[in-house]
């Protein structure tokens, strides 16, 4: 399904990515909790959440490691589902990043991105 400006109305909801319980231990590398996160994104369109943003810059983007990143963003599609609009975060301090982040979620199948200003100078 494609999404026009228009279809941006209502309630955002901000998902945070749920962390395995392993998640603060330093060699981790799998710390998504994928049930939890798929389970709080239906939970939340049930519950009348009306679009989605995830791996924005409020924490994750800069936290997750690369193969964290992409599971969020495949489970988010595949959670989703088209049921509401869903931007992705694909905000990186190199924009040869962000390029690549955008590519992957193009291919993954989603819709929009979220992508934040990395720096602020003055």
């Amino acid at each position: 399904m494609s999404y026009v400006a228009t279809d941006l109305h209502g309630i955002c909801g901000m998902m945070p990515a749920f962390a395995t319980a392993d998640a603060g231990d330093m060699t981790a590398t799998e710390t998504v909790d994928v049930a939890n996160l798929q389970a709080g994104l239906d939970r939340a369109i049930k519950d009348g959440v009306h679009m989605f943003a995830t791996t924005g810059t409020f924490g994750q983007v800069w936290n997750l490691l690369e193969d964290e990143w992409r599971t969020i963003v495949r489970a988010s599609i595949e959670a989703v589902d088209d049921r509401v609009p869903l931007m992705l975060g694909v905000t990186a301090a190199n924009p040869r990043l962000v390029v690549q982040k955008m590519n992957f979620v193009r291919e993954a199948g989603g819709q929009g991105v979220l992508l934040g200003v990395p720096y602020y100078y003055k």
